[in-house]
């Protein structure tokens, strides 16, 4: 399943009330970079609840929505 964004993304870690506001879309090839405590770990788990379709237990109340490539929407509410 190829990710298209993450719309919503609440209790996840560093992330407690994100929502994807005016920016691009995931593409073919993507970099995650930045100093350390930055979510760059955090996003890698959320990549891992999306594939495996299940609540990280590590952010059990965690909240996260976002789109695939052919426009499915994902959703997970802890």
């Amino acid at each position: 399943m190829l990710i298209k964004n993450i719309e919503k993304l609440k209790q996840f870690g560093i992330y407690q009330d994100h929502t994807n506001v005016n920016t691009k879309n995931f593409g073919k090839h993507n970099l995650f970079y930045g100093w350390s405590g930055s979510g760059k770990s955090t996003l890698s788990g959320l990549f891992r609840c999306i594939e495996n379709k299940a609540i990280s237990s590590k952010f059990p109340s965690s909240e996260f929505s976002g789109k695939n490539r052919t426009s499915i929407y994902l959703t997970s509410i802890g």
